[in-house]
């Protein structure tokens, strides 16, 4: 039996809005939440952490929503 893997490269508006909504938010649980190789980072570097990850990583409008709620505290 043969197997045929074909990748598919999509970018931008092309990815549903759901997987960039979800890609900020396990991001987010990555980075603040402990984990058996390290601490969870505090609030402030993860935020820095994912701004530099804006527009090449995460939709920069999800990112600005995201942000605009979890500093809301």
């Amino acid at each position: 039996m043969k197997f045929l893997l074909v990748i598919q490269l999509i970018k931008g508006d092309e990815i549903g809005l759901q997987a960039r909504i979800i890609a900020v938010c396990d991001v987010w649980d990555a980075l603040t939440s402990d984990r058996a190789y390290r601490d969870a980072l505090p609030k402030h570097v993860a935020l820095k952490i994912m701004e530099e990850g804006r527009g090449t990583q995460f939709d920069p409008i999800i990112l600005d929503y995201f942000f605009s709620i979890i500093n809301e505290d």
